[in-house]
């Protein structure tokens, strides 16, 4: 299957929006303007049968005039309709509504549309930062809508549609308790399983349909598993490259992790959204000019976590050919043990009215099951606190033999680099310079925490690192020890502000990174290490910053996104400027590692020392051992004694 209509207009340049003169065909319905003009050529014959039996040439010519100008009233009223259209995907017009990032709308072109196999479509067309003309597809279908009978299960293949699709506005976020509302409310949907495309080329257009496809950029969204909106994060910047890049909504919290821990109620069903999303990818995106066999996944904070479980899921085999972690937590700080998970489970049945005291566990919960199924959505989804939440989970239930092909997580992650089963692509892992600064400070202003920290390290200090809930055999000693290293004889605080940011990234964030960076590398892999210590003008740690002295802390967790996406809130960099310059770097390397597997730094060497990373920075780009000491902290521990799992 491929395009079928005609090219896209050249701009208007009078207006800033798109015009187009080829909307004459109604593809939805098939009854454009010529279907009309048919019409009143059957008027026209039967007028001319009613008056055979006036044979004046006066009355004749009378009636040629007359059908003549009914045709011509007919035509214009239909080109008039024709054009103006709707947004319903009948042939429709209108400015476009683009992402919360994207502020550059323009109209869409009519009487044009692709064909995939679900059915057709019409496409937005945007302008990339750099003026390229690009195409935006959005909500497009993956899978069935997981609501109904269909919540807290695999997600299923989508449905074909009738007629041509065409969305003006992005996919919705999955359903999610507000986090910033003054109020407890829900915000988003539970039918949310939508992806959007955004390509600079489509084949049979801007490029020869047997031309060579472009890598595929596929960017998982963050949001710690209980909130994000993937529609945030538009292809702007890297449409100024030849590449296509999808973003996609996944199911979150509740919706999309809720495990009972015995097979009732699998758990994961938002990484097996993402794996539907992949196997969508894969079938579909030869369409939209995107390379099947070129798929990077790429990913921030959870999203980064999603791409180190992807990784090692036997699910995901096949799916994609390259990945990047940006600043992703890994092992422990990921899956959450089944104890944990279990009291969740039964806090939530009990909160929401569903809890079940009669029969065994399995009966039971297939009870709770049935009553969260009845229950309004957006009930479900506020009920969010410390006890209530849920993430990706070790499915080592029993089960049958096909539920148990169908386990996104059979085993450990360790267990799974230990055993080789994972998917052996090339990896870049990244880290920033200052990832949890807005922890530590944060931290430092709790004065009552401070002073627990301070009177009793071994037992406060442990629900800093996300431990708490792992059993250690030597939990006390890696506390003590680690105050010993990053503190010294100091006190926990304002003085100690990097003391505490230092070892708050390290135990959560940068020695997980480096630990499956080398035990990937072990496989044989190419994996490649970067530091950012980039300060962008406007940080997500700002906030959290108030009331210290100003200070250039380099890159705090997140602030790369603002230098590879338009990213609603925060700044668009003027061309010229270093900021500009760097970002338009960071968006080159990802797509060049995307096409070629090779980001432009040597990959890492487990058996030499130091360790190198390649540090991201307009003052230098280069390699640097700046967390060579930390690191060598860290690898005193086993892997079981850090909680690795």
């Amino acid at each position: 299957m491929a395009y079928t209509g005609q090219k896209r207009d050249e701009p208007n340049e009078s207006s800033p929006l798109r015009t187009s003169i080829s909307g004459r065909t109604n593809f939805e319905t098939g009854d454009g303007i010529h279907q009309q003009e048919h019409e009143a050529m059957s008027y026209a014959t039967w007028s001319a049968k009613t008056w055979t039996t006036w044979n004046k040439a006066t009355r004749g010519l009378i009636l040629v005039l007359g059908v003549t100008l009914i045709i011509v009233v007919i035509v214009l009223i239909s080109s008039v309709s024709t054009g103006s259209g709707s947004n319903n995907g009948d042939g429709g017009g209108g400015v476009l509504k683009a992402s919360a990032d994207e502020d550059n709308t323009t109209q869409q072109d009519l009487g044009v549309v692709l064909e995939i196999p679900q059915g057709r479509l019409k496409w937005n067309i945007l302008q990339s930062r750099q003026g390229r003309d690009y195409y935006a597809f959005y909500k497009l279908p993956y899978a069935k809508p997981a609501i109904g009978e269909l919540r807290f299960e695999s997600p299923q293949p989508p449905e074909k549609w009738e007629g041509v699709r065409h969305e003006t506005e992005v996919a919705p976020q999955c359903l999610q308790k507000a986090k910033y509302s003054p109020i407890i409310e829900a915000v988003g949907e539970e039918d949310c399983l939508y992806a959007n495309i955004y390509t600079p080329k489509l084949p049979g257009i801007d490029m020869p349909s047997d031309a060579g496809l472009m890598p595929t950029l596929f960017y998982i969204h963050g949001g710690g598993y209980t909130d994000g909106n993937g529609s945030r994060y538009g292809g702007k910047y890297f449409m100024d490259e030849d590449a296509v890049m999808v973003t996609f909504q996944y199911r979150l919290g509740i919706f999309g992790f809720l495990s009972s821990e015995d097979g009732t109620i699998r758990g994961n069903m938002g990484m097996r959204d993402h794996i539907q999303a992949l196997k969508w990818v894969k079938e579909n995106i030869k369409y939209f000019g995107g390379d099947p066999d070129r798929v990077m996944i790429y990913g921030n904070s959870a999203g980064a976590m999603s791409v180190n479980q992807l990784m090692v899921s036997p699910l995901a085999a096949g799916l994609f050919h390259r990945a990047i972690t940006q600043s992703g937590p890994a092992f422990g700080a990921i899956v959450k043990p089944k104890e944990a998970q279990k009291r969740s489970f039964e806090l939530l049945a009990e909160e929401i009215g569903c809890s079940a005291r009669v029969g065994n566990e399995q009966r039971k919960n297939r009870r709770i099951l049935k009553c969260l199924r009845e229950q309004n959505a957006s009930d479900i989804a506020v009920l969010r606190g410390e006890e209530i939440i849920f993430f990706p989970t070790v499915e080592d239930y029993e089960a049958e033999a096909e539920q148990e092909s169908d386990k996104f997580l059979p085993d450990t992650m360790y267990n799974l680099y230990k055993t080789g089963n994972v998917n052996k692509v090339p990896w870049i892992i990244g880290v920033n310079s200052a990832e949890w600064i807005s922890i530590a400070s944060s931290t430092l202003k709790d004065l009552e925490l401070v002073d627990n920290l301070n009177s009793n390290w071994t037992g406060y200090a442990p629900t800093l690192f996300g431990s708490e809930y792992y059993t250690s055999p030597i939990k006390d000693t890696i506390s003590t020890k680690s105050k010993e290293f990053y503190f010294g004889e100091k006190q926990v605080s304002n003085d100690t502000l990097w003391n505490l940011e230092h070892l708050l990234s390290d135990r959560d964030i940068i020695y997980g990174s480096k630990t499956q960076g080398f035990l990937m590398s072990d496989l044989g892999v190419d994996v490649f290490f970067y530091y950012m210590s980039k300060r962008p003008v406007k940080s997500y740690s700002d906030k959290a910053l108030v009331g210290f002295p100003p200070m250039d802390y380099g890159a705090s967790h997140a602030d790369e996104l603002q230098y590879l996406f338009d990213y609603y809130g925060y700044p668009e960099y003027l061309e010229g400027s270093k900021y500009y310059e760097f970002s338009k770097e960071l968006v080159r390397i990802w797509v060049q590692f995307a096409a070629t597997a090779k980001p432009g730094w040597e990959s890492i060497k487990t058996k030499e020392k130091p360790i190198y990373w390649y540090e991201l920075n307009d003052n230098h780009m280069g390699s640097t051992t700046v967390l060579q000491e930390r690191m060598e902290f860290w690898d005193q521990f086993s892997h079981e004694e850090l909680c690795y799992v």
